[in-house]
C-alpha cells in the first residue's frame, strides 16, 4: 500500500468514525474501498477533477451532484 493510499484510507476511516456522511467523494471512496479499489486524484481544475479508480479514469465535476455519485457507485462493480 502506498503512502497516498494509506492517507486516503485514514480519511475514510476518520469520516466514518466521526459519523460524517462526508460528502460525495467520501461515499465513492468508501464504496470503492469495499471492492478493493483505490480512488486517486490525478489532476484537477476549478470545475473538475480527474480520478483514477481501479484501472479506469473518470472526470467528476466539483461539486459532485448526487445523481453522479449514485451512477459512479453503481458502476464500480465493472471496474477492474
Amino acid at each position: 500500500m502506498s503512502l497516498e493510499e494509506w492517507m486516503q484510507a485514514q480519511e475514510v476511516t476518520a469520516g466514518l468514525r466521526a459519523g460524517v456522511e462526508g460528502g460525495p467523494l467520501l461515499r465513492i471512496r468508501t464504496a470503492a474501498s469495499r471492492l478493493g479499489l483505490t480512488v486517486t486524484a490525478v489532476s484537477s481544475s476549478a470545475t473538475h477533477t480527474l480520478y483514477r479508480i481501479g484501472n479506469r479514469q473518470i472526470v467528476l465535476p466539483a461539486p459532485v451532484p448526487e445523481a453522479v455519485v449514485q451512477q459512479v457507485i453503481e458502476n464500480l462493480g465493472s471496474v477492474e
